[in-house]
């Protein structure tokens, strides 16, 4: 394969660091450096050769610059000579913190993007914001996932948030519980045409122009309410995210399919409420949607990660080996939900009418 098309693809490259790299000759880089990643204090201190090897990078049809903060991003902008056509990827440090150090407004020399992480927590932008939709430092690949955030979906998430934390005062876990419950009974799982391990997955009797790229958009899941994994794990990942809630959770994949990891009571755990809606015990007989609440994969650990044996996942957060093997007990979690019934409704309706097709199930 040209090493061009891997630009092309959804091959995960990896990214030369550029402190590894200061004595490589013009044809080192043309054969080694298609991804590259900066950190502050090497590229403010070799910035002559970062621009050669930019410039290198853009003759062989490459134009991704990962680095580990918005300092970068401001430092190669307020240097750079002129304009280039390159989107500088800001990283996730993993961290649950207010990002209104984040101004769109100045930079003017290059393209930048954010975790879709950050994006709840104050980044300052006009009316649309490149992100990153994968926590992942070697490429930050978006996955068939959001690459852009609109100030209007912004608010939308915002109140959607609001509206739940409006239902009472919840501990961490009956945040999570709330959380998955909102999107079990809101969204169908939708696929189309496709059959898997046997289940139906929701067909789509006349298919809508664009539907394969907009399934995996969070503004899909949250306000059409269907969607694939990848925009049910990233609007988990927004609705538990965030300055209200301030739930450690992120998007990470494995194995073809988009879930999360979440940060509780000071251990990790996963999370999927793809697999809450596609693997619920109670389901509507003709789509993927539940007919009750699932809490089997609400916090959750390895020993029953059946969709990832090999545990390569796709997010170098240094604490994901950390991931506890067994989860949180089915017992404690029902017992959280049971304390919430006087002020949460779990009732879910008695049939569906799927969103793309207006058919009643």
């Amino acid at each position: 394969m040209e090493r061009k098309d891997w630009n092309k693809t959804n091959f995960f490259t990896e990214a030369v660091n550029l402190k590894d790299i200061l004595n490589y000759s013009d044809d080192e880089i043309y054969d080694k450096v298609f991804c590259l990643y900066v950190d502050y204090e090497t590229v403010k201190n070799n910035f002559d050769f970062f621009l050669r090897v930019l410039s290198i990078m853009e003759l062989n049809g490459f134009d991704t610059v990962n680095v580990d903060s918005f300092e970068t991003v401001k430092f190669i902008n307020d240097n750079l000579p002129d304009k280039k056509d390159i989107v500088i990827r800001i990283l996730d440090d993993y961290e649950v913190k207010d990002r209104s150090e984040i101004r769109t407004f100045e930079i003017d020399k290059c393209k930048f993007a954010v975790p879709l992480s950050y994006i709840m927590w104050g980044v300052d932008f006009d009316d649309l914001m490149l992100v990153s939709g994968v926590s992942y430092h070697q490429n930050a690949l978006n996955y068939n996932g959001n690459q852009y955030m609109d100030k209007d979906t912004l608010k939308r998430i915002r109140d959607i948030v609001l509206e739940l934390k409006s239902k009472g005062r919840f501990s961490d876990l009956q945040i999570i519980i709330l959380v998955s419950n909102y999107l079990q009974k809101n969204v169908e799982y939708l696929a189309e045409n496709i059959d898997k391990s046997g289940k139906y997955i929701a067909k789509v009797d006349n298919p809508v122009d664009g539907l394969d790229e907009e399934v995996g958009l969070v503004e899909t899941v949250l306000f059409k309410r269907y969607g694939l994994c990848t925009g049910i794990a990233n609007s988990t990942m927004l609705l538990l995210n965030n300055p209200e809630f301030k739930i450690d959770a992120r998007t990470i994949f494995n194995r073809n399919h988009a879930f999360n990891i979440v940060k509780f009571d000071g251990e990790y755990y996963f999370l999927d409420n793809t697999w809450n809606i596609t693997r619920s015990k109670g389901e509507f007989p003709k789509a993927i949607k539940p007919l009750k609440f699932n809490s089997e994969y609400i916090l959750y650990g390895n020993k029953t990660f059946e969709y990832a044996v090999d545990n390569r996942y796709l997010c170098d957060n240094p604490n994901i080996v950390k991931v506890k093997d067994r989860g949180i007990k089915q017992l404690e979690i029902m017992k959280a939900k049971r304390k919430m019934n006087d002020r949460v409704s779990f009732d879910y309706p008695g049939e569906i009418v799927h969103p793309i097709s207006k058919i009643s199930f």
